[in-house]
């Protein structure tokens, strides 16, 4: 049974009055006139006893009057013939409590809970019925619902499929109904959607509990624009802030956070419907990692109904330690590249940050090297050319200088498996001077900021070069050419290899071939490039509910998905600090047309497909079948009844009284 209008129910106190009333009627003190006292002994014994126990049974038809009459209008539907009585069914409720679910809204909650109340009333005694929240889903269920607002975005197919794992012990129900409590946001079906034959025989039933159009607006997304890590460097951190309304907002406030005080603020205005870049650059510290977030401050509540995605979080991790391998035939061949290591390291507080070996042959365990630099090496064997590539394949990088003494066959044998055409042809003597070094990719991270403009836009480093031999190499457009000289010569070129990849140098990190190692690029360039290519990751920013990897040395950790990790912060993981944020597609609050929504689930594998708009729709439709039996009618027909029944008692009760009172 299920009551359409439940809060009538409290009116059932009123069925005290009667028996108040009662009570009073027996105590009301009345003057008779008695004509002997054998008149009134009879009266006593007899007639007064006869009108009491007539005065309890109207107080019994009083009492039923009001409690029928409350059930009647309190509009109860029967539904014990809806499946039979050994029917049993198998209906699953999904609770979409994602952050754009609004689940911090109590109006809601309570909308949520009647709409399950009213789901569980039309279900015999002998069905089974199954509750999950989506990180009952991702983080196990809990076998009991908890009515809160999850940080994890909502995703179909991700939760058709785990909900699916949970089913499976219930298959042998004969019915099965699944019913999904969502705001349906557009956002939430980016993906295509995934078949599932395992929904076939259920009939799904879609249910928009959060109907209301909210203004909004939200941080969008903070990335780290620097690649590189540079501990003696400031950080460029950039800010997306996007209003989701149909009107323009001004004078917003957009807040940087330090280790959780206040370090900047910027106000902007953003038009309707476009977002807005802004950029703050965030000191580097003498520390292992530094973190942070980003808000926008919410100061008119009608600019910005919903707060969930106001902020977000990042996190900056510097490497403590960079292991090097300096592999060449003479330790002499380094002797520049070692000076400008440790000028940097200088410049890190007096804090070591380089941890340098040097070999002629290579070792077969490597596993703690974090980069390879060669030079001066006439060769590889064999052997040097199969460990190369291993510490290729887990994801490492590798630097190479020219030698003028290199065999160039051993280093093609070792290049070709990464590119087919490139090829290192031989030493080419130029004997250019004051030669002019130029970008040919001004995107690539190991250059920025490091060559200037000329008057043509084109980057330049402004310092001449004088080079006497290059390393004649014939290239492709698979081998991405970072820096030449004036006659259109590689200088540097990056060759993709696994993760990571290969920098090779045309000229040498010795004086033997030019003057590069004592221009002021030589150091800015190797150090950008050693954090580049060395096995390091240093901004770790994941979406909550999705697994990431998180790579240290020579370990990768998988970021837990458990309990620890649900909520939106920074947080410290195995001495490194990870960002945890809201998927930003959550802050996306545009509904999809009905026809979208219901096409989405029948290419998922539903069948039966019905989609209420709202829960009083869902009443309406679902909660009134035809072959449920409305009780307002027959209540109220009982109420008349025995509301004539009380009528001609109680008149015949007066009359007695009457009658009384004359004798």
């Amino acid at each position: 049974m299920y009551f359409n209008n439940p809060s009538v129910i409290y009116a059932s106190i009123l069925v005290i009055i009667p028996v108040i009333l009662h009570f009073l009627n027996l105590n009301k003190v009345r003057k008779i006139e008695f004509s002997s006292l054998m008149f009134l002994k009879e009266v006593k014994e007899k007639k007064i006893r006869k009108l009491k126990i007539q005065y309890l049974y109207l107080m019994i038809l009083r009492i039923l009057l009001i409690a029928f009459a409350v059930l009647a209008f309190s509009n109860p539907v029967f539904y014990s013939n809806l499946f039979g009585n050994n029917y049993s069914v198998n209906s699953v409720i999904l609770i979409d409590n994602s952050p754009s679910s609004g689940f911090v809204n109590s109006e809601l909650l309570n909308k949520v809970k009647n709409t399950i109340k009213e789901i569980n009333s039309i279900y015999p005694s002998t069905s089974n019925i199954s509750i999950f929240s989506i990180d009952d889903l991702i983080f196990g269920n809990n076998k009991g619902i908890n009515f809160y607002s999850s940080d994890i975005s909502f995703n179909p197919n991700r939760n058709l499929f785990l909900l699916s794992k949970y089913l499976k012990p219930l298959e042998k129900n004969k019915t099965h109904d699944l019913y999904i409590l969502s705001g349906f946001y557009k956002s939430d079906y980016s993906d295509l959607p995934v078949l599932n034959d395992y929904f076939r025989n259920y009939n799904l039933n879609l249910i928009n509990i959060n109907e209301k159009v909210q203004s909004n607006l939200s941080v969008k997304y903070v990335s780290v624009v620097n690649s590189i890590p540079d501990i003696n460097s400031n950080q460029k951190i950039e800010v997306e802030v996007y209003n989701y309304n149909n009107f323009d907002v001004f004078n917003k406030r957009v807040r940087l956070y330090l280790n959780n005080e206040t370090y900047f603020e910027k106000i902007i205005d953003i038009q309707a419907g476009k977002g807005i870049k802004i950029f703050f650059d965030v000191p580097s510290e003498n520390k292992s990692f530094l973190n942070g977030y980003v808000e926008i401050i919410q100061d008119k509540i009608s600019d910005d109904e919903v707060t969930f995605d106001n902020k977000k979080y990042f996190s900056i991790n510097y490497p403590e330690i960079i292991k090097i391998l300096l592999l060449g035939d003479a330790k002499n061949n380094f002797e520049y590249i070692e000076k400008a290591l440790r000028m940097a390291d200088g410049k890190n507080s007096g804090k070591s940050l380089f941890n340098i070996t040097y070999s002629s042959l290579l070792k077969n365990d490597m596993r703690d090297v974090s980069l390879i630099i060669i030079s001066g090496k006439k060769s590889l064997s064999k052997d040097e050319i199969v460990e190369l590539k291993n510490y290729l394949s887990k994801g490492k990088g590798i630097i190479i200088y020219a030698g003028k003494n290199m065999d160039t066959e051993t280093y093609n044998s070792f290049l070709s498996e990464y590119t087919e055409s490139l090829k290192i042809q031989t030493i080419e003597n130029i004997n250019k001077a004051e030669d002019k070094l130029k970008i040919t990719n001004t995107d690539d991270v190991l250059i920025s900021g490091i060559f200037e403009e000329n008057i043509n836009g084109k980057s330049e480093y402004s310092e001449p070069i004088n080079i006497n031999s290059i390393l004649k190499v014939s290239d492709n457009t698979a081998v991405t050419k970072i820096i030449e000289n004036s006659e259109k010569k590689g200088i540097l070129y990056k060759i993709p290899a696994n993760r990571k990849g290969i920098l090779l140098f045309s000229i040498a990190s010795d004086y033997s071939m030019s003057d590069f190692p004592s221009k002021a690029i030589f150091l800015p360039l190797l150090y950008r490039s050693i954090f580049y290519f060395a096995d390091i990751n240093f901004n770790y920013n994941f979406t909550i509910g999705n697994s990431g990897i998180v790579n240290k040395g020579s370990e990768s950790f998988i970021i837990p998905v458990d309990t620890n990790y649900k909520k939106a912060g920074n947080y410290i993981f195995n001495g490194m600090s990870i960002s945890l944020n809201i998927d930003e597609e959550e802050c996306d609050l545009n509904i999809p047309e009905e026809d979208f929504l219901i096409d989405y689930y029948k290419k998922t594998g539903f069948d039966n497909v019905k989609y209420y708009s709202n829960a009083e729709q869902f009443k309406k439709e679902k909660l009134n079948p035809d072959n449920a039996a409305n009780l307002f009618y027959y209540l109220l027909a009982l109420v008349f009844f025995i509301l004539l029944i009380e009528m001609f008692y109680s008149r015949k009760i007066t009359e007695k009284l009457k009658l009384i009172n004359k004798s």
